[in-house]
């Protein structure tokens, strides 16, 4: 996480703590902070450093609090963690079935015979057209990543294991060096 700045947290470590898989004090053992670090954390009186944030998703191996974590510490780039009322993000299925309708159509959304001229040939249209796709796609990998930290948080499955085997797969593949 580099030259990040250190952000707030504290719905985060709300969430983490209240899914409870981890308590304060054990949150507190596993990244080396005390007790009272992590209650100001908690409630945003102070802020995580990047390195803490790197270690503690190493060391809690927990998808949603990683997935609030690199939501926060990339300025919004990385899908956020859903917490509206438009969907019951404790159904699991609702979520599934909600991802895979948003990641159809964003894909029903592509058109490739749009992107064949060269980027800098394209016309007014088409750069309209590539902003619409891409705010699809967005939707639709924010519901797909959500349905994927619940799914792995419920059956207790490591997202690094799955990253890690997926990798190993896309390097045997040649789509990854």
């Amino acid at each position: 996480m580099g030259n990040l700045e250190s952000r707030f947290v504290g719905k985060a470590l709300t969430n983490l703590i209240e899914s409870g898989d981890v308590n304060g004090v054990e949150f507190a053992m596993e990244t080396h902070a005390s007790t009272a670090l992590v209650s100001s954390m908690k409630q945003d009186k102070r802020k995580m450093t990047p390195d803490m944030a790197s270690h503690s998703i190493a060391v809690l191996d927990h998808p949603t609090y990683e997935m609030e974590l690199l939501h926060e510490f990339s300025d919004g780039k990385t899908s956020p963690r859903l917490n509206g009322t438009a969907i019951d993000m404790d159904n699991h299925l609702a979520v599934g079935i909600k991802a895979v309708k948003e990641l159809k159509e964003a894909l029903s959304h592509i058109d490739l015979t749009k992107l064949l001229a060269k980027p800098d040939m394209s016309d007014e249209h088409t750069r309209e057209y590539v902003e619409r796709m891409l705010k699809e796609l967005k939707e639709g990998l924010i519901y797909g990543d959500n349905f994927y930290g619940i799914m792995a948080q419920m059956y207790n499955q490591s997202t690094k294991s799955i990253s890690n085997a997926v990798l190993r797969k896309q390097k045997a593949e040649g789509t990854l060096r």
